[in-house]
């Protein structure tokens, strides 16, 4: 089901409670040190894509298939604890809105939907050789959006992942790194249309994906660290059911995301 204004509240909530007991990684080896708690602020660009394929509704008609597509302005924060090699993660992020149309030229449907993203991640992981770190964690994010006919669409994911990353030391305070992952995700999308025909689909599905990022980390002063980094996400969604009608649907559901941020790094 779609989020109302109480549960999107709570959800922020519980993120940033998670937020304050548990910290996020950022690259430990610029600092080093037995222990190290560093709150961050982070800020960037995203680019979204989500690609949904045609829906049976039954009785002979079909939504077809749909592509959107927005850009944000992202912003987060979160806090890293590090201690001797291990780390504990944790971030949210939440995103400025954008605006794409959905159309059904068959059934003289137009309509501008306005949508904002939110994500949280949790991790925990350890330097197992030189720079190099592995990690498990988890993950959640929602793309919500509101269509000027009242039409609701959201797309939501949640699941675990885990992944490493190597870093190369390549001047005296700064460092690239590498950073790949994969995840086990179930996804849930929701579309209620009262101006085409009263659809309200609930459509659930699962989806093993993968990310990739490359981060340049270096110290602009004794406490505070700056750190550039550009992430992508790919997750194929499959087995896709409506269980507001038990139906199965073919294709998948595919959703992107490319991230670029620069975070500011504060060392306690």
């Amino acid at each position: 089901m779609t989020l109302n204004n109480k549960e999107k509240v709570m959800r922020f909530y519980r993120s940033f409670i998670c937020f304050l007991i548990l910290f996020p990684v950022v690259t430990p080896n610029v600092y080093a040190s037995n222990w190290a708690a560093l709150p961050r602020v982070a800020a960037g660009v995203g680019i979204y894509e989500l690609s949904v394929p045609s829906i049976n509704l039954g009785e002979g008609q079909t939504i077809p298939a749909d592509n959107f597509k927005a850009s944000f302005y992202v912003y987060g924060i979160g806090i890293t604890a590090v201690i001797d090699n291990y780390f504990i993660d944790t971030f949210v992020q939440r995103s400025s809105k954008d605006s794409d149309f959905k159309a059904v030229p068959e059934l003289g449907y137009i309509e501008e939907f306005k949508a904002s993203r939110e994500d949280f991640s949790l991790s925990v992981g350890s330097n197992i050789w030189k720079t190099l770190r592995v990690f498990v964690g988890f993950k959640d994010g929602i793309t919500d959006s509101k269509g000027n006919l009242d039409s609701i669409s959201t797309f939501s994911e949640s699941g675990y992942y885990m992944g490493g990353s190597y870093s190369w030391q390549l001047s005296q305070n700064g460092l690239l790194s590498l950073n790949a992952a994969l995840a086990d995700l179930d996804g849930e999308l929701v579309f209620k249309a009262p101006n085409l025909g009263g659809v309200n689909l609930e459509v659930i599905s699962s989806a093993i994906g993968a990310s990739l990022g490359v981060a340049w980390s270096t110290v602009l002063f004794k406490s505070l660290g700056m750190r550039i980094s550009i992430d992508a996400n790919y997750y194929k969604f499959k087995d896709n059911i409506d269980i507001t009608s038990g139906r199965n649907n073919d294709g998948d559901v595919v959703e992107k995301l490319v991230f670029g941020r620069l975070n500011l790094t504060y060392k306690f």
